[in-house]
């Protein structure tokens, strides 16, 4: 994460294009159209864990917002704040019980899934057990998780997750679907899981929020 000047009252998303909690605010904001400054840091090479980047989040996580003259990080809590700020387009339903539906998808990636298969995990797996144990790992929670997912969205499902709008649990759907894809998992098992993300492969905010749809840091340039 190089040293960058900003303007006063910039957003700044501190993320890194294969971080799917990063990708989950990418969608949030363009599909907002609040406009912000990208800034990769890259994990890697220690720039989460930098004094600088410590005062942003100590948890040495990603993504990071700054805005409104705030420093917010965790994506859902991210996403809750703009819904709760930048209220329109939605991203939850108007009614009480179907935002509790809404939350419980995204909570079932976000506490049921990711968690258990993110870097951090399946790093620890490979140092301690050696190859593979990280995709035998991964997939267990991930087929675990989208089980559950599917079973849930064949009963609310329209066009998204929930009825035909998209809503916090696409955004967090479809960056998981791309996790099990890297892992190579056969997904066949969560037909309406994959006739979504076919569905949402053209709404400009998720595939505005793709990977391979950022900007490369300088040095990969």
């Amino acid at each position: 994460m190089a040293h960058q000047k900003h303007a006063p009252g910039e957003v700044i998303l501190y993320n890194t294009a294969r971080s799917s909690c990063s990708w989950r605010v990418r969608t949030g904001l363009h599909f907002k159209g609040i406009r912000y400054t990208y800034v990769n840091c890259d994990r890697a090479a220690g720039e989460t864990a930098t004094p600088e980047f410590l005062a942003i989040n100590p948890m040495k996580q990603l993504p990071a917002l700054r805005i409104d003259g705030h420093t917010l990080s965790e994506s859902v809590a991210i996403l809750e704040y703009l819904e709760e700020v930048y209220p329109d387009p939605p991203l939850l339903p108007k009614a009480p019980e179907d935002r509790a539906i809404v939350r419980k998808l995204v909570e079932t990636i976000n506490a049921g899934t990711q968690p258990l298969q993110n870097t951090y995990v399946l790093e620890t797996l490979v140092e301690m057990y050696g190859p593979g144990a990280d995709v035998m790992w991964a997939e267990k929670w991930i087929r675990r998780g989208l089980q559950a997912f599917e079973d849930i969205i064949s009963k609310t499902a329209g066009k998204c997750c929930f009825g035909d709008s998209l809503t916090m649990a696409d955004v967090f759907l479809i960056p998981q679907l791309y996790n099990a894809h890297h892992l190579n998992i056969d997904l066949s098992a969560y037909p309406t899981c994959l006739r979504i993300e076919k569905d949402l492969g053209a709404h400009a905010a998720i595939k505005s929020g793709r990977p391979e749809k950022q900007p490369l840091p300088p040095h990969k340039h």
